[in-house]
């Protein structure tokens, strides 16, 4: 069974660990690079403060892991829709060795779920990668537009935010 919970500081090393190995991945597949290390991204897992959470198995160790944001971005939305409730769902990451299980799915679907429950109207994500707006849009996302953002191509995505048998979540 897999659950969602807030990351703590003893996952540090679990989500440095998966990140670098997709790293790898996404270097080995022609994906660009975020431009944080996999220890940076894995250190906000120390932070009581922040949004990171992190999806685990049987064994309670971090196998993926995303942030949700409750402000969107200037660059790419609108005044209108950062006015509007939602949540950011940013960052997310999944161990490779997990490939073909859907981990990337049962993240979002939580953050969908989540969003519905804490009354949020949409769940929205932002990637350079246009493979992702494909694998976005299989998990019912919608491309709200592209636009160009200091020389790279962005695209907005977004998906009513509506309660789904999701994963449960340790708060």
């Amino acid at each position: 069974m897999y659950v969602m919970r807030r990351a703590a500081p003893s996952d540090r090393d679990h989500v440095e660990r998966f990140v670098a190995s997709r790293f790898t991945w996404m270097a080995d597949q022609g994906v660009i690079l975020w431009p944080q290390t996999p220890g940076e991204i894995a250190d906000r897992s120390l932070s009581a403060h922040a949004p990171m959470w992190v999806l685990v198995g049987d064994d309670s160790l971090p196998i993926g892991m995303t942030m949700l944001l409750e402000q969107t971005g200037t660059a790419i939305f609108t005044e209108e829709e950062r006015a509007e409730s939602c949540f950011l769902l940013a960052n997310t990451v999944t161990d490779p060795a997990y490939a073909g299980k859907g981990l990337g799915t049962r993240i979002a679907h939580w953050a969908v779920d989540r969003a519905a429950r804490e009354g949020k109207r949409w769940v929205r994500r932002v990637t350079t990668e246009d493979r992702l707006v494909k694998y976005y849009e299989t998990q019912g996302f919608t491309l709200l537009r592209t636009r160009e953002y200091k020389g790279n191509m962005i695209n907005a995505l977004q998906r009513p935010a509506e309660q789904l048998d999701a994963l449960a979540t340790q708060d």
